[in-house]
């Protein structure tokens, strides 16, 4: 093992030989399936029983196709749930890495009392939402009411990181916002006469036959408004066209059905 590939540390097996996956791990509802997926991957690493194993990040993160981070969380995560206990181990006074007990069942109820296992979960409050959210949840099956006082109140602190988050622009794109602002301006009408004698009235009706009539007259009644509500109003020269696609298209409609009825 070279050092460019640390050891993510020394695993040992404590359980029945027999049954390498252990149905309880497989049916835990506080694991994601990524965390047992790593639990696996660990005890099918190893090649007989009494088999201690020395496997290296790259090689975990390859077998469990997960990032280094979420495989780190996922060995901490089974350390709260009770199927890891993790120790340190080391030569000539030297810390070489962490060991590992795998167990065959959830002993979290064994040692979840003890300080070290306290410690060690509140070192896990500042490690984001899915460690506290484990933490809290152990806490509170074994009533360890200071710690589930601690996973709340950081569960609020969380809450309120998150709530805070502003959206910054960039100086550029607020120079752009501030330059379409000036220069969008909207003139209001002046000197309109808005009384019922002004009001003109435009033809509803839309017959496939008076369709180029009825665009001719509306603009011809566009030309009596004002000249400042003509620049508000859509040009019926263009309208026009488009009437006359949809009624040489409702005429096609037409003769074909009265064609196929004969």
């Amino acid at each position: 093992m070279s050092a460019a590939e640390p050891a993510a540390g020394t695993f040992d097996y404590v359980g029945v030989w027999q049954h390498p996956i252990p149905t309880a791990l497989v049916l835990d509802p506080r694991l994601l399936p990524s965390e047992k997926l790593v639990w696996i991957v660990l005890r099918v690493t190893m090649a007989r029983p009494g088999a201690v194993i020395t496997p290296t990040y790259d090689y975990l993160t390859a077998a469990c196709s997960l990032a280094r981070p979420t495989l780190a969380k996922a060995l901490k995560v089974l350390q709260l749930t009770g199927w890891l206990r993790a120790g340190k181990r080391s030569t000539d006074g030297w810390v070489e890495s962490n060991s590992y007990l795998m167990y065959d069942r959830d002993l979290s109820a064994t040692y979840a009392t003890s300080i070290e296992f306290q410690e060690f979960a509140r070192s896990c409050l500042l490690h984001g939402e899915r460690l506290r959210s484990v933490v809290e949840a152990v806490a509170t099956k074994f009533e360890l009411l200071e710690l589930v006082r601690l996973a709340r109140s950081k569960k609020i602190e969380l809450l309120d990181k998150s709530g805070s988050k502003k959206i910054e622009l960039p100086s550029s794109s607020k120079n752009e916002l501030l330059e379409i602002s000036s220069s969008s301006k909207i003139e209001p009408l002046r000197n309109v006469d808005f009384s019922s004698s002004s009001i003109i009235e435009l033809p509803r009706t839309r017959s496939s036959g008076s369709c180029v009539n009825n665009t001719t007259a509306r603009a011809q009644e566009q030309k009596q408004l004002p000249i400042q509500m003509q620049q508000r109003v859509l040009v019926w020269p263009e309208v026009s066209e488009i009437t006359k696609a949809a009624c040489k298209a409702d005429l096609a409609m037409l003769t074909d059905d009265v064609a196929q009825q004969v």
